[in-house]
This record gives C-alpha cells, sequence and structure tokens, in this order.
C-alpha cells in the first residue's frame, strides 16, 4: 500500500509540472536528436551492467554514462551511475553521479514506470549543480509470436536543488520494441521546456544490446 501511494504522488506531481510552464511566443522552438546506443550485461537475474555513449549532433553534446542496476523485486530497481559530459564551448568537462531508484506497478498490458535519479553535476570552474530528475512512462504491451512492442507515454520534470525549483518538464510519447532475442530499440519524442522558457523538440533514438 505504501509504495503505491508513493507511486501515485510521484505520477501525481507530473500532472502538476505539465502546467507550471508559461509559452514563450519570441522564443523559435529548434530541434535535436540523442543518439544513444547501449551495451547492457547481466551479471545475475538480479543485477545488470550497462554502458551507454551518448551523442547530440545539432547541440554539440556528448556523454558517457556507466551505471549498475540492481532487482530489489519485481517492483523496485536501485540504480547507480557515473556520467561524464563534455558540453560544447566550455573549458572544463563534468564528472556527474545518477543515483535513485525505479518504481513498477502494472498488469499484463499496462505498466506503470517512477524513476527517481539525484544526478550531481561536480564542476571545477563553476560552482556544481545538482537535480532531482523523476520521470514517470505508462506503457501498454502488445506481444507476438516473435517480438513485443510497448507505446508508452511519459513525462519527466527536474527540479534544481540549489535552489529548490523546477528548472525542466519533459514531456512526450515513445515505442519500444523488443525486435530479435536480446535486442532492444526504443524511439521517442519529448517537448522539452525549460524555466527560462526555452523549448525545445528532442527526439531519442536507443539500441540496448544485451551480451548475455
Amino acid at each position: 500500500m505504501k509504495l503505491t501511494f508513493n507511486l501515485g504522488v510521484g505520477v501525481a506531481l507530473h500532472f502538476v509540472c505539465l502546467f507550471s510552464f508559461k509559452a514563450n511566443a519570441q522564443t523559435p522552438a529548434t530541434r535535436a536528436i540523442w543518439l544513444m546506443p547501449t551495451l547492457q550485461f547481466n551479471v545475475s537475474d538480479s543485477a545488470a551492467i550497462n554502458l551507454q555513449p551518448g551523442w547530440n549532433p545539432q547541440q554539440g553534446m556528448f556523454f558517457i554514462y556507466a551505471n549498475s542496476v540492481l532487482k530489489v523485486n519485481r517492483l523496485l530497481d536501485i540504480n547507480l551511475g557515473y556520467l561524464f559530459l563534455d558540453l560544447p564551448e566550455r573549458n572544463n568537462d563534468e564528472s556527474t553521479f545518477m543515483n535513485g531508484a525505479t518504481l513498477k506497478l502494472g498488469s499484463r498490458k499496462f505498466m506503470l514506470e517512477n524513476r527517481n535519479l539525484i544526478w550531481n553535476r561536480f564542476r571545477t570552474l563553476k560552482d556544481s549543480k545538482h537535480y532531482d530528475r523523476n520521470r514517470a512512462r505508462l506503457f501498454y504491451h502488445i506481444k507476438f509470436d516473435h517480438y513485443k512492442i510497448s507505446p508508452y507515454v511519459v513525462d519527466e520534470f527536474w527540479i534544481y536543488l540549489n535552489e529548490i525549483h523546477l528548472a525542466r518538464n519533459r514531456v512526450g510519447a515513445g515505442v519500444s520494441l523488443a525486435v530479435v532475442d536480446k535486442l532492444n530499440l526504443d524511439f521517442s519524442y519529448v517537448r522539452q521546456s525549460d524555466r527560462s522558457g526555452d523549448k525545445l523538440h528532442l527526439f531519442f533514438l536507443v539500441l540496448i544490446k544485451s551480451l548475455n
């Protein structure tokens, strides 16, 4: 009951965040895509290690993300991760940590996933930044003989912990395809709204290959 309540609170916050940003007509919308191939190694039935580089050619951004996922039970995963971030036209790269947990609640057809990460961005030339990133996704599973398709809707909000205010919101939709054994393709689109009023149309293409 407590787990269901916490998951419900997280989802309710997303609906509040959908109406927390005012549109800025003077800011032109831009588009960008994140390309993120991922290698996954399953240490056991309850633990996995992932290595994921990411490249955004439109914004000139690049990262390398390494993380481990520990499955506590069928409802809860623990995430421990390190992310190296290379930003354009900046003298200092960033060593960052993203640790958190994912709650899952679902049935045979639907699954509600709520992931909460604390992102600590440690910087040498400027003040460090700290965010709470909370993402909710609602999946609908469609199974066929040899593959599975899971369309979903997604909403993610970022809270800037240095000053405790809402910094960013992403809302959109996507689809996850389990096309062949040990290979998964995930494609999604989100509309990103920042506290400054900037808008960005973001596309994510994620290819996940399991090594065992």
